[in-house]
């Protein structure tokens, strides 16, 4: 079983934890400095910048149950990691993604919110075919393949891609199963400052990121999905 769990480095986890909570997300793990809060589907988890991580930086992690097979297959040392054991996949375009062992903590977390974080390249074949290597699948392709969206166990990743002078990168994200507009009223009140934007692959709310730079996104699923 494979989860996908962003971890967000950031300096405002109370104003994101906020964020996460009105979205449904219930927080499953805190520690001294780590905090991870699972959605219906995927999970997030909080952490503190590091002298190597600057703030707002998202490592996606994907949590493996066979994460020895795993680091056996590909020849990469495990790594010890604040969050536990880790094997760091290359991807080619700086982009830092990680496999670990499961969030040893469950919850009966409802809500319509899933994991959908964006990773941002110019190679969207070769960050796929990572994906599809850890066990996710392909569940849609639009724009002549520009954007790729992949499904787990537990949670999703898009790949969307950007001009090959542009930095790779990951972007927190979310779908949600309903009308968008919905969740509006309630992330005006925790000062999300959302924004309906009608775009290309469907409907999407915006709001302001805890540590500044791009907007989160929160896409409507489809109706077919």
């Amino acid at each position: 079983m494979t989860t996908v769990r962003p971890i967000v480095h950031t300096d405002h986890p109370d104003r994101y934890e906020l964020l996460l909570s009105a979205l449904g997300g219930v927080s499953v793990v805190r520690e001294l400095g780590w905090n991870v809060l699972e959605f219906a589907s995927g999970r997030v988890a909080l952490q503190a910048p590091t002298d190597d991580i600057a703030p707002g930086t998202v490592v996606l992690t994907l949590e493996m149950e066979d994460l020895d097979a795993w680091a056996e297959q590909r020849g990469v040392a495990e790594e010890d990691m604040p969050g536990g054991r880790a094997v760091p996949l290359g991807t080619g375009d700086g982009v830092v993604v990680r496999a670990t062992l499961p969030t040893s903590a469950n919850s009966a977390a409802g809500g319509r919110t899933s994991l959908l974080p964006i990773w941002m390249t110019a190679d969207v074949a070769r960050a796929a075919a990572l994906l599809e290597s850890a066990g996710l699948e392909v569940t849609a392709r639009t724009g002549n393949g520009r954007w790729v969206e992949l499904r787990s166990d537990d949670g999703g990743v898009a790949v969307h891609e950007t001009p090959e002078e542009a930095d790779g990168g990951m972007l927190l994200s979310f779908l949600h199963a309903g009308d968008v507009e919905a969740l509006v009223p309630l992330l005006e009140e925790i000062g999300a400052d959302p924004r309906v934007v009608d775009g290309p692959n469907g409907r999407t709310v915006r709001v302001a990121n805890p540590d500044g730079g791009e907007r989160l996104w929160i896409h409507e699923r489809r109706p077919a999905e």
